[in-house]
């Protein structure tokens, strides 16, 4: 068995992974010197006896302090995939692991900011207004909710569809993304064609009804956002809620967002 020596501070991804495999051959048996010849042998990296006696004892956590996600699915966890699953005003930053929000409406940053902390638990962080962009923006840091957002969209769903709260938690937060609303037409956009197919799914099991995502504009044009002119490369889809069931999108769905709760309100009236 080699001698262990001082190793460089590894990322929080990598400690996981060493942790996920002393705790698997120590559920299989291994004794701490042969879980130590395994590691080195898998990973190329020496752990310690202590080291590995303190993960495996609960006396420390590849984490450190960092509040790990709860381990069954949440509204708020739901609201946040929903958000994400956006296409324009979410961006996760890989070197820092930061989500960043940045959006015209202050509920929607304060909602979103709601959720991540009672995700991760954390405190609520600080909402700034950008003057030059005309937008509220919110940045919560956190390498546990960035990896999880990250997971394929499969895995994703079994927590969107843990229970009803959840789906229309997810929806919320995608359509206080996505959805504009004028008169009495909801319509919500998006450039994944799967994603906005499952967005009716879940419309439909709550008996929401909706058409069937059409292709409302095709990639490659050019497209003017706040005066600067950029390529659209990728086609964009577009879902439509049915008047008739305005009333229990709003009971069982709604948004968080004011401006646009305001117009379904009114689009209600019209009805």
């Amino acid at each position: 068995m080699g001698v262990s020596v001082r190793r460089k501070y590894r990322p929080a991804w990598e400690r996981k992974e060493l942790y996920d495999l002393v705790i698997l051959l120590r559920g299989h048996g291994v004794s701490y010197d042969e879980i130590i010849d395994q590691v080195h042998d898998r990973q190329g990296v020496w752990l310690s006896k202590s080291h590995v006696s303190d993960w495996v004892n609960g006396k420390h956590h590849p984490y450190g302090s960092i509040h790990e996600l709860p381990p069954t699915p949440v509204p708020e966890l739901a609201y946040v995939i929903g958000v994400a699953k956006g296409d324009g005003s979410f961006r996760a930053q890989r070197w820092s692991y930061r989500l960043r929000l940045r959006v015209i409406d202050k509920e929607f940053a304060q909602e979103f900011d709601r959720c991540a902390s009672v995700v991760t638990g954390s405190n609520r962080h600080s909402i700034q207004w950008l003057p030059k962009q005309g937008l509220w923006c919110v940045e919560v840091c956190s390498i546990l909710l960035y990896r999880m957002l990250r997971y394929p969209f499969s895995r994703l769903k079994l927590i969107i569809s843990h229970c009803r709260k959840c789906a229309a938690a997810f929806l919320r937060g995608f359509f206080d993304s996505e959805a504009s609303i004028s008169g009495r037409s909801l319509d919500v956009a998006n450039s994944n064609f799967r994603v906005l197919s499952y967005v009716r799914v879940l419309l439909e099991d709550l008996r929401v009804h909706a058409t069937k995502p059409r292709l409302a504009q095709k990639g490659g044009r050019f497209v003017i956002i706040k005066g600067r002119t950029y390529l659209a490369n990728k086609n964009i889809y577009r879902l439509h809620v049915r008047a008739g069931s305005l009333g229990d999108y709003a009971r069982l769905v709604g948004f968080a967002v004011r401006r646009k709760q305001l117009r379904l309100n009114s689009a209600l009236a019209m009805i």
